[in-house]
């Protein structure tokens, strides 16, 4: 019987198989990864000895002393119902035979501190030293000398010292006085400064009143002058500001309205450009004035100190429509405002401060300053008390904003060529640039420092009033006429303020404050600078206390007397009478070794204390 093939599907199929394959289908070795061209990757067989040293291996790392310990006597030695692996037990062994008895977190916490402080002063005692060195090496005048080391000459006897001055380069503490000038020179600088005085007073009050009489002239003339043009618009008289009808063609005529520029005539092309008003000429029309392009932005001042102080807003809602000149004096302060932010974005820019699209904050001394615009249509109210210092800094700044633009515009029309050689004929060095917050920063440095003395002398005041002792504080400001120039450039230290504490039959004291933070105080026993304002209150209470112990001991007549060294009355049987006004200087207190003491919170006047002690020391010196 003949068979028959019939043909099959998989016929044509062909199966390759290799090695790898086969492994991974028979699970002998696994699948480790698959390369980016499909290649597959195997894990790679180990041999029984290798199995065994990563075992060796795991359990080495795992425990800290490594099996060293075990032997086949010590695992004979165990008993057989030893369970293994309690782990607190394990845990706590090893903690008990921890080799090299490991530092707790306490002990290294406490290690860890006192190595950072004995390095931060070993950084404070090199630091020290490098800035002594770089003193020293600064204040040197001679060349250092190298050390002759191919011959030593012999020793000689060590010459006498035969002058006190130190050799340039050496550093020495030992104070210094200026010997006393003669009375006859102190005598005759006074009265020059007191003539120099008087005669700057008086060049002053004409500067004013001229500066008065010139101010109203403009005035009137501005007055008049808005006036007139009010009313040829309104047409009376018989008189009008007409346009000129244009005969050609048919509408409304080409000339409408006059236009007038406001803005400073130092101000560039661009800003006058913007800056122009004008108004229909029709009397009919309400509308006075229309600008070109007003923004209704004005700048505003926030100084952040103790408190928030903000300078005066505007509001434009309170406008009179038909008050022409006060339309145009504010569309022009809007103008002004807005270059004045313009130049602060730059300072702001250069002194690292906060620049943002309406608003620079500046560190300016000890204060944070922030300049903001704000439209006058809906004016800020908080806070809502405006604040004199805010005012002050937002006007000065308006003064030097001006003066810059002067300055410009000189340069500009008449270019000062650079300074020549000194000599007779030699051209004169052009004026430096006007800084535009330096005069701010020094006036609000001057400022705070008046804040802090001034307070600390009606302190003092108050605490002799509160004894039944007259006292007053008279307060003197001052400015030089040469240290306000025309070009905007302020000498701060020509700006001052003298202030004086007078207490009945004593000296008082005097602190004269000079801009921007000197601070001299004048007592009864000496004169001297101050750093510290903090400072004032304590050095003034203990001159104040040694001037009323002198007072005490000038009422307290015979019989009593005063002790220069230990600053006190020594009253006979009575014993060390003292009075001081301690902190926080609100009171006088007296003190006497065998009498009843004083204080001016709860007793009477000091005089009337002092009147009760004289029979009692008149007593003891009979």
């Amino acid at each position: 019987m003949a068979s028959t093939f019939r043909a099959s599907a998989y016929d044509g199929l062909a199966l390759p198989l290799d090695a790898r394959a086969l492994d991974v289908w028979s699970s002998s070795r696994r699948l480790k990864a698959v390369g980016p061209d499909g290649e597959l990757i195997l894990v790679e067989a180990k041999t029984p000895a290798a199995t065994l040293t990563e075992h060796l291996e795991r359990i080495w790392n795992e425990y800290p002393s490594g099996l060293l310990d075990l032997t086949e006597a010590a695992l004979k030695s165990v008993p057989a119902d030893t369970i293994y692996g309690n782990d607190a037990e394990d845990d706590e062994a090893e903690r008990k035979t921890a080799v090299g008895n490991a530092l707790s977190i306490e002990e290294m916490e406490a290690l860890r501190s006192e190595v950072c402080a004995q390095l931060n002063d070993a950084r404070n005692e090199l630091w020290f030293m490098l800035e002594l060195a770089k003193t020293l090496a600064a204040s040197s005048s001679f060349p250092p000398t190298m050390p002759d080391t191919k011959s030593k000459p012999a020793p000689t006897a060590a010459a006498p010292p035969t002058d006190a001055l130190l050799a340039p380069g050496t550093y020495s503490t030992t104070p210094s006085s200026p010997p006393p000038a003669p009375a006859h020179e102190t005598t005759r600088a006074l009265q020059a400064a007191i003539a120099a005085k008087r005669r700057a007073v008086d060049d002053c009050l004409d500067l004013v009143e001229s500066a008065v009489d010139e101010m109203r002239r403009v005035e009137a003339a501005s007055t008049g002058f808005w006036a007139s043009l009010r009313t040829m618009r309104e047409g009376k008289r018989q008189w009008a500001v007409v346009p000129r009808p244009d005969y050609g063609r048919t509408g409304e005529p080409a000339a409408s309205d006059v236009v007038f520029p406001y803005a400073l005539d130092e101000a560039s092309a661009s800003l006058r450009a913007r800056c122009l008003a004008a108004f229909d000429l029709d009397p009919a029309k309400m509308d006075v004035l229309v600008f070109g392009a007003r923004s209704h932005l004005r700048l505003r001042v926030l100084v952040a100190g103790d408190r928030l102080e903000a300078s005066t807003p505007y509001d434009a809602r309170k406008e009179d429509a038909k008050d022409v000149l006060g339309l145009l004096e504010a569309a022009q302060r809007e103008a002004v405002d807005e270059e004045l932010f313009n130049e602060l974005r730059i300072a702001g820019t250069r002194m690292e401060g906060l620049v943002e699209p309406r608003k620079v904050t500046l560190k300016l001394g000890a204060d944070d300053v922030v300049f903001e615009l704000y439209s006058t249509l809906s004016p800020p109210t908080s806070p809502p008390t405006p604040s004199p210092l805010a005012d002050l800094v937002l006007a000065q700044l308006r003064l030097q904003h001006l003066h810059i633009l002067r300055q410009r515009k000189q340069r500009l029309v008449a270019p000062r060529p650079p300074a020549g050689p000194a000599g007779p004929g030699a051209r004169p060095a052009p004026a430096p640039p006007i800084s535009l917050l330096a005069p701010v920063m020094y006036g609000l440095q001057f400022f705070r420092t008046l804040q802090r003395v001034g307070p600390t002398l009606d302190m003092l005041r108050a605490a002799c009033e509160g004894a039944g002792i007259g006292s007053a504080v008279v307060r003197h400001f001052s400015v030089e006429a040469d240290g306000l120039a025309v070009d905007g450039v302020v000498e701060a230290e020509r700006v001052g303020a003298v202030l004086d504490l007078e207490v009945a039959g004593c000296k008082g004291a005097t602190v004269t404050l000079t801009a921007p933070s000197l601070i001299h105080v004048a007592t009864s026993a000496a004169r001297f600078p101050l750093r510290d304002a903090a400072r004032l209150a304590d050095v003034l209470a203990d001159d104040l206390g040694r001037q009323l112990t002198r007072l005490a001991h000038a009422r307290l007549g015979d019989g009593a007397e005063y002790d220069e060294l230990e600053g006190c009355v020594v009253a006979g049987a009575l014993g060390r009478l003292t009075i001081s006004i301690p902190a926080p200087f609100d009171r006088v207190l007296g003190a006497v070794e065998h009498g009843e003491a004083y204080d001016s919170k709860s007793g009477p006047a000091l005089g009337a204390w002092l009147d009760a002690l004289r029979p009692q020391l008149q007593a003891s010196g009979t």
